[in-house]
This record gives C-alpha cells, structure tokens and sequence, in this order.
C-alpha cells in the first residue's frame, strides 16, 4: 500500500471526527489529534477505543464534547453527548468543562470528561471549522434523520425525519440552538445524527475510485498530530470496519441552575454519565433506553 493511499484510509478517521460535534461558528481550521498519556494501552487488535472529540469556539473553549467508543472486534460504536455548561471542578475551583481545554489543554480536558464519565479517552481531537465545509462539500449531500422537526438560526426548514443536507446546511443543522425546545440537548442530540449520516455516506462511497484520496486532502489540511503514521493508520482502520446499523448514541442530561456568581450552568448526571460510560465500554454498545 502506497503511502498516500494509507493516508487515504485515514480519511474516515478524521472526516467522522471532527464532523461528529461541529462548533457554532466558523474559525480557521485546526485538527489536532493527540493521545492521552494516562490513558491505558491501546488494544487496536480487540477492544474498545475511546476517542474524545473536541469543537472550539471563537473564544478557545469547546462548544461541543462528545466521548466516541468503538470496538475494534464487533464493528459497534457510541457516542455519549456531554454538556458543555457542565458544573466540574478544575484547577483553580469549579467551572464548566467546556474551560478545560483552554485551561490545560488535551490532557485536563480528557481528565476532566473522564471523571465524569468513569473512563479515559485514549486519544483527544479537538476540531476548528473554516475546513469544515470543505470536507463535507467534498464528501457530498448527507441523508440525516432528525430527532425533531424545527427552524435553524439560519432560518432553514428541518423536518422530523429524513433530510438531505449540502455542507453549509449540515453545519447549521448541527449548530442550530435559538429555536430548538431543549437547546444544547437537542443540539448534541442533532450532532450525533449527523455523525451518522456521514458515517453511511462514507461507507456507501469509500470505494469509488479517487474518492477517498479527495477527502483526504480536505480532511488533512492544517491537521496537527503526535500519532505516528502506523498509530493514526490502525486507528483509522479501527473506525473504518464502524457498522452504521451498530452506531448508538446517548446524551447525558442534567439539572440546570444557578451559581452563587449568577453563572447559569448544568449539573450533570453524573450516575447516569458512569453509567453510560460502564456501558460503552464493554462493547461500544449502549442500551436504546440510555439509562446504562
């Protein structure tokens, strides 16, 4: 196999990924993909790998965090959805974990998400969106089913069901908040639907000839990463045996209330958060009621 051509196969890797939680605005594009130094040994042959996805805001936070688990045997995946206003403690006190990353970059944002999920990531990809559309005009019009029927920001007509989206649609669709009945929740509920249209767009084109190695070339610009080849090919490989009828996802919900300082955050469920996170981690399999 070529060089260019295993770079190729990364393609899902990297498309999926920093797809799966798209911020809500569009900034210079970043993909930097790391592996967490504390996370355990990573079992590519059989096993479960976590990856933890990252979209920044304007202001350097994450907008969007999302825990993806894939088993390396069975071809299952999953994605827990975690609130960005989740109230946690960081050094220096309490304070959303959506400020992880800007306060201590991948290695604070994986302890934090993963105290409260109860696992670690083995690898953190924290996305930037002015490539955004680039990949996703390059992979085409995605098939996605949404939860809901509503208005986006942008004022387009989303449908409850089947809707067909072009890359600028698909980004709106997945950062739209202002009119939807629950926010965030039903925002991180829209972002795991794309992650899946996408998934089953890749799937059904990865063999067309050329294909892959345009995505690539989209999914590869400004793309930052310690994995050696071999590492960044095997994870690839891992996300590309993925089987869209074995894609679960969950979100994890909360309460949400004040601080003493007026800050209006989330408090989450952090039984059901390690609950999910058990689960996952088993077989990248979560159950359909998301209860763990």
């Amino acid at each position: 196999m070529t060089g260019f051509r295993m770079l190729a196969r990364t393609a899902p890797l990297l498309v999926l990924l920093a797809l799966a939680v798209p911020a809500s605005s569009v900034h210079p594009t970043t993909l930097s993909l790391n592996r967490v130094e504390t996370a355990k040994s990573v079992d590519f042959e059989d096993g479960v790998v976590w990856v933890l996805v990252l979209g920044r805001d304007a202001e350097g936070d994450t907008d969007a965090i999302e825990m993806l688990a894939f088993d390396t045997a069975s071809g299952a995946a999953s994605g827990i959805g975690i609130p960005r206003d989740s109230w946690v403690r960081l050094p220096g006190g309490l304070a959303r974990i959506n400020e992880a990353w800007s306060k201590g970059g991948p290695d604070l944002a994986a302890r934090a998400v993963g105290d409260l999920v109860g696992v670690d990531p083995d690898f953190v990809l924290v996305t930037g969106f002015e490539g955004f559309l680039a990949m996703t005009e390059t992979v085409g019009e995605v098939e996605v089913r949404s939860p809901l029927a509503f208005e986006t920001d942008q004022g387009r007509t989303v449908e409850r069901g089947l809707n067909s989206f072009n890359g600028e649609q698909a980004l709106d669709f997945a950062s739209s908040r202002d009119n939807l009945p629950d926010d965030d929740f039903d925002r991180m509920a829209n972002q795991q639907a794309l992650l899946l249209g996408y998934l089953r767009s890749l799937r059904a084109r990865e063999d067309e000839t050329g294909f892959m190695e345009d995505v690539t070339l989209s999914a590869l610009a400004g793309l930052e990463t310690e994995l050696a080849p071999t590492d960044l090919y095997r994870l690839a490989q891992a996300i590309t045996q993925v089987d869209p009828a074995k894609v679960t996802g969950c979100l994890v919900g909360g309460t949400p209330f004040t601080t003493s300082g007026d800050a209006q955050v989330i408090r989450a469920d952090e039984e059901l958060a390690r609950r999910l996170g058990r689960d996952a981690d088993k077989d990248a399999t979560l159950d359909p009621d998301c209860q763990g």
